[in-house]
């Protein structure tokens, strides 16, 4: 299982690569802490900004508030066992 942090745009990018890092964890922490998951089956990834889900700015150039909440997540990959 892979945990992957995003952000939106933002801030500055060193700061949303933290804070996509910090989401991934928190996630991973939740799950062993909670749902019994064995934390050696997960790895965890920040992503930032850099894979948006949709856009920060709506076409005019204003800030689109939905769009950043939306980019704002974490995504749970999960492999099927060999």
């Amino acid at each position: 299982m892979t945990i992957e942090g995003h952000t939106d745009a933002k801030g500055a990018d060193a700061y949303n690569q933290t804070l996509s890092e910090q989401r991934a964890a928190s996630v991973k922490q939740w799950l062993v802490a909670n749902a019994q998951v064995n934390g050696a089956n997960i790895s965890t990834r920040g992503w930032g900004k850099s894979k948006p889900v949709t856009h920060n700015a709506k076409p005019d150039g204003s800030d689109d508030l939905d769009g950043r909440a939306k980019n704002r997540r974490v995504q749970i990959i999960v492999r099927k066992g060999a």
